[in-house]
């Protein structure tokens, strides 16, 4: 999970979600080539992010969320918007996308 958070942030919230493979106070240039580099390795990638400095890595994710309280240019690069601003809301919408296919 690269994140632009601090290492504290981004440790508290990977415990959270069950995410191992963390890297913090990554650049939005790094979180791209992440994106990229593990679609290159057959991965399928989703990405959350709300400002600016995440579109092009949103743009080029399999899957882009953003929350309704994003910039323009975020919600303008995703697949999925979450209604509120919590992200927390990627789970049910998880379990909903299952649920339809």
């Amino acid at each position: 999970m690269p994140t632009g958070d601090s290492s504290k942030v981004a440790e508290a919230t990977g415990k959270k979600a069950g995410v191992t493979e963390l890297r913090a106070e990554v650049l939005p240039k790094q979180e791209t080539e992440t994106v990229q580099r593990s679609q290159c390795e057959d991965r399928k990638v989703a990405m959350a992010g709300e400002v600016v400095n995440h579109a092009t890595g949103l743009g080029h994710a399999d899957v882009g969320i953003s929350t309704g309280t994003g910039t323009d240019v975020a919600l303008a690069s995703v697949g999925v918007t979450l209604g509120y601003g919590d992200l927390r809301g990627i789970a049910g919408a998880s379990r909903l996308s299952y649920a339809t296919m």
